[in-house]
Formats: C-alpha cells, structure tokens, sequence
C-alpha cells in the first residue's frame, strides 16, 4: 500500500493536483514506513504542513485522539510550491502557509476554521493548492507512465528517450528518491498488502509473489526501509 488509504478522489482541478484525500484518527505513537508519497497534511491546533517522502522509519507521537487529514500531492506539485527539488524535504517537512502569499494564507485559515467536517478540510486544503499553482500545470506524463509501471511491477519502460541517469534526475526532482528506490518501497507495500489479506502462506512464498528474489531479499529490504523483520511487517510475531 503506498501510504494511508484514500477516503476519497477529486475532480476537476483538485484531480489534477492531489490524487485524493484521507483520515485517521490517532490512537498512539505511530512507526511511520517510507511510501513513497507527499501529503499535504493537517490537524487541530497545528498549521497545516507537508511532509516530504520518507526514506526510513521513524516514529510520530501525536495527541492520542487527534484527526490527521491529508492531501495526497501528485509528483511534481511539490516541486512548484516550494521552487526545488523535492530531495531537499526528504525526511523532514514545511510548513504549507510559508509557500502562500498572505491573502492566500488568510483565506485558507477562514475556510479551515469554517470546514464542517473532515472532506471540507480536504476540499480547503486542495482547493487552496489550486490556487497556488499555475493555471496551465498538468502532471509529468513520462513521471506517470514510470510510475504506474512501477506500481504495477512490471518494471521501468524500455522505450523510453532519457538515459539512465536523466531518468533518475527527473524522478527525483519530483519523487525525493530515484525509482530503484522508489521500486523498493512498493514492493514491500505489496508484500504487506498480500500479508494482510494471506495469514496462511509462508513469508518465502509471500515475498516471491511481492516480487523479491527471495526471503533473504525481503530481509534485507525490510531492514532497510523499516528497521524490523518481515514477521513483524507481516504481523506474526
């Protein structure tokens, strides 16, 4: 699963901005994994902020009870609001009201202060990206076709006209990491996926349908990207 699960899709010019919206109501300190994604996220008593794409664990502790709503960014948005790479809020984040003007950080602070609700949060928080970006923005289709490919894991494109090392310039500039990396994180959401809905399998026969070499591939890639073994991912310690 490429971070939290989406309450939610957009329309219009929110579609083309933000792949949708999600929730989660915070019960704990919470062990956050790479996903590859950048949300626009925000909660009560905090100023809305962005979180950049993780390249390792880490642990939030949040006030148990607490509504998290995000924003979940299409690659390259970020790069327009914050004039740089997306590499350089890797593992860490900024605050979104730094990248508005005054009177757009005005109007968002009433529209969230007036939101019924967690969808209009999100519809505020969405509609005010909007208003940010340049009117003629459009996503990168070469970034979504790699990327849907990679998700799909049937591996980068072949026919592609970027060399190697272009490809992993661009991917980064939108992405924070470059797609061999980012093709680490979805397989070992795949393998978390496939563990939560098969208890029965054993985790060699999980990681092959994950698509790693082996169990020790996996191992290494858990360790890796979350610090823990493949039987806690999966849920069976």
């Amino acid at each position: 699963m490429l971070g939290p699960p989406l309450t939610a899709r957009f329309t219009g010019a929110g579609a083309v901005v933000a792949e949708g919206w999600w929730s989660r109501t915070v019960l704990g300190p919470s062990v956050i994994v790479p996903d590859g994604a950048v949300d626009l996220m925000w909660m009560f008593g905090r100023p809305p902020w962005i979180a950049g794409p993780d390249t390792t664990a880490h642990t939030v502790v949040l006030r148990p009870g607490s509504t998290v709503v995000g924003v979940r960014l299409r690659p390259g948005v970020t790069n327009v609001l914050t004039a740089a790479s997306v590499e350089t809020i890797a593992d860490s984040s900024v605050g979104f009201a730094s990248l508005l003007s005054s009177a757009q950080e005005r109007s968002l602070e009433e529209q969230l202060e007036c939101a019924m609700g967690e969808g209009a949060i999100a519809a505020a928080l969405v509609g005010t990206v909007v208003d940010a970006m340049p009117t003629r923005w459009l996503p990168d289709p070469l970034l979504a076709d790699v990327i849907a490919s990679l998700r799909s894991a049937s591996g980068v494109p072949g026919d592609l006209t970027l060399s190697p090392r272009q490809l992993r310039r661009r991917f980064a500039n939108a992405m924070g990491y470059g797609p061999k990396f980012y093709e680490r994180i979805i397989r070992l959401g795949r393998f978390t996926d496939l563990a939560d809905v098969d208890a029965r399998s054993s985790l060699g026969v999980l990681a092959a349908r994950s698509g790693y070499f082996d169990q020790s591939h996996l191992v290494r890639d858990c360790q890796l990207l979350t610090g823990r073994t493949p039987t806690e991912m999966a849920g069976r310690s």
